[in-house]
C-alpha cells in the first residue's frame, strides 16, 4: 500500500492495516539539486513532512500501540551547539527524554 504521508487518515489506516512493531520515519523530499538561494522554496515539503507527517504517523503508532519509533534525520555541523537548546512544547520535551534516555543506554 502507497499513501502520502501528509493524508493523515490514510496513514493511519495503512499502519492499522499493516500493524507494524516498529516504525521507522526516514520522511524527505531534499531535491536533488538544492539551490540554497532558494532554501525555503526547496525545503517546504521536507518541513512539512517533518512535522505534519511526524503527527501523521505517531498518531497511527498510538493508534495501534506501537512501542517504537525511530526517526532518522541529519542536522549540518553549522547547527551545533554546545548546549542542548531548551523544549518548546510538550512535544519536544517528550522527544528529548526519550532521545537522551535511548542515547544513553549502553
Amino acid at each position: 500500500m502507497v499513501v502520502h504521508a501528509l493524508d493523515r487518515v490514510a496513514l493511519v489506516a495503512a499502519i492499522r492495516e499493516a500493524e507494524p512493531e516498529v516504525i521507522v520515519h526516514e520522511l524527505t523530499s531534499i531535491p536533488s539539486r538544492l539551490n540554497i538561494r532558494k532554501f525555503d522554496r526547496d525545503f517546504a515539503l521536507t518541513n512539512r513532512l517533518r512535522i505534519e507527517g511526524t503527527d501523521n504517523l505517531l498518531a497511527g503508532a498510538r493508534a495501534i500501540g506501537v512501542r517504537r519509533f525511530i526517526a532518522q534525520s541529519y542536522a549540518a555541523w553549522p547547527y551545533a551547539r554546545q548546549v542542548a537548546p531548551e523544549p518548546r512544547s510538550a512535544r519536544a520535551v517528550l522527544f528529548w527524554k526519550t532521545f537522551v534516555a535511548v542515547n544513553s543506554r549502553s
